[in-house]
């Protein structure tokens, strides 16, 4: 088919998009009170993409009145938009859109199984890893953990994060980042920060997860936590404890950034950290002492920087860095 009968095609499926003309679907997208409704055509929805013939049968899909309702509460009316462009128009340029609304894009053509848009999606991340890690590093690394589709670019989005550690852990929603995503990263032998920095920001991640709202532990005010609190801080930390670098602290640092926190450890791993740090060789009991992390020099700056980002978390016991 030529390229210009092509363009023509699409143009006429885009001028059917645009008028709503005849159409016999509605799809309701995005939640209360932001609901909104788009009129559109089976026919020509089943003829660009095959998912629609599926999604027509799914409990996604309610028929009345000679009219197909098709809901999807959890796609915003943007996304949808966006999605229907592609399919009507072939009109889709990712480099005009925010990583958030792509990080949406991806979970949105997952769900509908569209497969060209998903092929068109994983190109455009592909090619773009630095600038959306730039952009939003905790939903595109949790996206990229997510969906299989993206398997094979999971070692290099880490990569970008263990060279430049500092546009992880100095983002506004760093505390939303999930757990599995951020064990993966704390495995890495190449993440390129001091281990007492990584300890500082895992205090602070866990004390904002922290189930209960009403309960979130502050960290400047550790003197005054009760046996509780060291408890679901414990909680919070027990799958994480393996993977950090434990006998890579030094003395100085383990008395003033671990020791407060000695009722939130196991209890035979702080008795090796405190026989370690007065005698290097004592017999350790609790873990394997692991690889040390990253041989080369750590950049001055992310010592420098995250400690200065927010309030000390240990008041005057903060990293000594």
């Amino acid at each position: 088919m030529e390229a210009r009968t092509t363009q023509k095609i699409f143009a006429k499926f885009g001028e059917l998009l645009d008028n709503g003309l005849g159409s016999d679907v509605v799809i309701e997208v995005g939640k209360e009170p932001n609901i909104k409704k788009f009129h559109v055509h089976s026919i020509v929805l089943m003829a660009v993409s095959p998912y629609f013939r599926i999604a027509f049968s799914s409990n996604w899909v309610n028929r009345f009145d000679g009219i197909i309702h098709f809901e999807k509460p959890n796609i915003s009316p943007n996304i949808f938009k966006i999605i229907l462009n592609f399919i009507y128009k072939a009109d889709l340029d990712l480099k005009k859109h925010k990583a958030s609304d792509i990080c949406s894009l991806i979970k949105a053509s997952d769900e509908l199984s569209i497969d060209v848009l998903n092929e068109h999606i994983l190109e455009f991340v592909s090619q773009n890893a630095n600038r959306l890690i730039n952009e939003d590093p905790v939903q595109i690394l949790q996206i990229i953990f997510q969906l299989d589709i993206f398997s094979n670019l999971r070692n290099t989005f880490l990569q970008i994060i263990c060279d430049n550690p500092e546009k992880l852990v100095n983002f506004e929603n760093f505390y939303t980042l999930d757990k599995y995503t951020l064990i993966q990263l704390l495995k890495r032998d190449d993440l390129k920060m001091e281990e007492v920095i990584i300890w500082y920001n895992l205090l602070d991640w866990a004390c904002y997860n922290v189930r209960d709202e009403q309960e979130k532990l502050d960290l400047k005010e550790v003197e005054k936590w009760e046996s509780g609190d060291f408890a679901t801080l414990k909680d919070i930390l027990k799958d994480f404890i393996p993977h950090i670098r434990w006998f890579q602290i030094s003395g100085k640092d383990f008395w003033y950034n671990v020791k407060p926190f000695k009722e939130a450890l196991p209890e035979e791993l702080y008795d090796d950290l405190l026989g370690y740090n007065i005698d290097k060789s004592v017999e350790l009991k609790s873990f394997v002492i692991l690889p040390q992390r990253n041989k080369n020099k750590i950049p001055a700056k992310v010592i420098r920087k995250y400690p200065a980002k927010r309030s000390s978390t240990m008041s005057k016991k903060a990293p000594i860095t």
